[in-house]
């Protein structure tokens, strides 16, 4: 069999960011990709902080990510019913930079312990 010039991409993008994300220490992927009522979002993290619960979300090919109000509401709505009760993130990658969201008083908490 001859060898492609290019190698074969096996999984979509965000599903390798899914698992990227999962390997963290202390994070842990949600089943079905958050799919099913007991798992929802796409990673769980139990951090001394706060239990986050991560949305992540690829848009390596595109400029810009808009993030509505609507949207921010219902993933905070989905976290708190989250089991233990979580807080939420959004880990973006667009183009080729990966950023992550988090709510204002979560920021301030972890400055206030990291102090």
């Amino acid at each position: 069999m001859p060898l492609l010039p290019w190698k074969p991409n096996r999984k979509p993008g965000y599903q390798q960011q899914e698992e990227r994300i999962s390997k963290k220490p202390g994070h842990r992927a949600q089943l079905n990709s958050g799919r099913t009522w007991s798992g929802r979002g796409d990673v769980k993290l139990i951090s001394p902080v706060s239990n986050l619960l991560i949305d992540a979300k690829d848009h390596s090919n595109s400029k810009s990510y808009r993030i509505t109000e609507k949207a921010w509401t219902e993933l905070k709505s989905m976290a708190q019913k989250t089991p233990p009760g979580c807080c939420p993130m959004l880990h973006l990658e667009i183009g080729q930079h990966s950023v992550i969201v988090i709510e204002e008083s979560l920021w301030d908490e972890i400055n206030e312990r990291l102090s």
